[in-house]
């Protein structure tokens, strides 16, 4: 009679993974992965939350430097000539003009036939939608008949 070797009493390990996972599950709930989700999320917005305080705090030293230069004389005719394009006796006034952008190409190939449809569909729909308007402007005004 042939007779097998007793089982070990440790176990094997899936039963171990297994056994980990419901702990996880019965400490952290239902998504063991929620703290660490939620710590990435927290960290991601701490990060977002120092960037728009450093740039707040450009603004501001920017702020301080107008209004530091606002209260000079130099500085409100320097603001008031930019602004105003005021000019002194001798200087010349000098005007930036940007070209204008370039012409727009018509589109080609399969954009164009894509735009010619959709344009078509927009038509037919203005269409239907003024019929339907129609139609009930016709239902408003007809006398309720009993």
């Amino acid at each position: 009679m042939y007779v097998s070797q007793r089982r070990s009493t440790t176990h094997s390990p899936l039963m171990k993974a297994l056994f980990w996972l419901a702990v996880a599950v019965v400490v952290f709930g239902e998504n063991p992965s929620q703290p660490i989700v939620r710590g990435w999320h927290v960290a991601h917005e701490a990060l977002q939350l120092k960037t728009e305080r450093d740039q707040l705090r450009r603004d501001n030293a920017l702020l301080d430097q107008y209004d530091a230069m606002t209260r000079t004389p130099e500085g409100l005719e320097l603001l008031a000539r930019g602004r105003y394009h005021m000019v002194r006796k001798g200087e010349w006034l000098v005007q930036v003009i940007e070209p204008p952008p370039p012409p727009r190409q018509a589109p080609r190939g399969l954009r164009a036939v894509m735009d010619k449809m959709r344009t078509r569909a927009d038509e037919g729909l203005r269409a239907w939608r003024s019929l339907r308007e129609l139609l009930r402007t016709q239902r408003r005004s007809r006398p309720a008949t009993y």
